[in-house]
Parts: C-alpha cells; sequence; structure tokens
C-alpha cells in the first residue's frame, strides 16, 4: 500500500531489505534485489542487519545523499 503511494505521487525512495543476517551473505543482496523487483521496483535494495550492522554504512551513505539533495532543492526554491 504505502509503495503504491510512492509510486503515484512520484516520491523518491529507498528500499531496505533488512534481515540480511538470516541469508547466506553470497546471496544476501541477490535476494534483496528480487523482493524489490516483486515489489514492482527497480531491482535495488541496501541489504541491512542490525544484528551485524551489515548494510549500515551503505544506508547511512543514502540517507545522506537524500538530506544533501533535500538541502539543495530548498537552497535553490529559495532563490526563486
Amino acid at each position: 500500500m504505502m509503495f503504491r503511494y510512492l509510486i503515484y505521487y512520484n516520491i523518491p525512495y529507498t528500499l531496505v531489505a533488512t534481515k540480511a543476517d538470516k541469508i547466506a551473505k553470497s546471496k544476501c543482496r541477490q535476494e534483496a534485489n528480487k523482493r524489490a523487483k516483486e515489489l514492482g521496483a527497480p531491482p535495488f535494495a541496501i541489504p541491512f542487519s542490525s544484528e551485524t550492522g551489515e548494510g549500515k554504512a551503505e544506508l547511512l551513505r543514502r540517507l545522506g545523499q537524500i538530506f544533501r539533495d533535500c538541502m539543495q532543492i530548498e537552497k535553490d526554491s529559495e532563490k526563486e
């Protein structure tokens, strides 16, 4: 339901596949991308595990990029 909302309103999103520690490390990224594709999303998801910390750095980088993008949009809109 939420995914459809994001798509309908063209809201950017990042899929995070939790419980990455439950899947073999060699198959983790493949499984995460497979689940994204099943949702109808582009086949990309960040595998993440709060148990092991796997994916934490990648997720933090992505969140940082989203924040920087938002700040740039706000800065650009102030110029108009």
